[in-house]
């Protein structure tokens, strides 16, 4: 059972961008085209994770990372 900062759905992990859940519905999408009906998702914090027994594709909001990349250059 997901705690109350952890997101449940891509909606609430995408909740202030909404280009970014436009991309990951797309995606979302195109992954049921090409291998059907038995992937699951799992969403976290972080990421949307695209499932049969292990993880193969996954969809990140654009601030993930963000702040890694900017401490490195900095």
């Amino acid at each position: 059972m997901p705690t109350p900062a952890t997101p449940s759905t891509p909606e609430d992990l995408f909740a202030h961008s909404p280009t970014g859940l436009t991309i990951c519905r797309a995606f979302a999408t195109l992954v049921a085209e090409v291998t059907g009906d038995d992937v699951t998702t799992r969403t976290t914090k972080t990421q949307v994770a695209f499932r049969r027994r292990r993880g193969f594709a996954f969809v990140w909001p654009p601030w993930v990372g963000v702040r890694e990349a900017y401490d490195a250059a900095g």
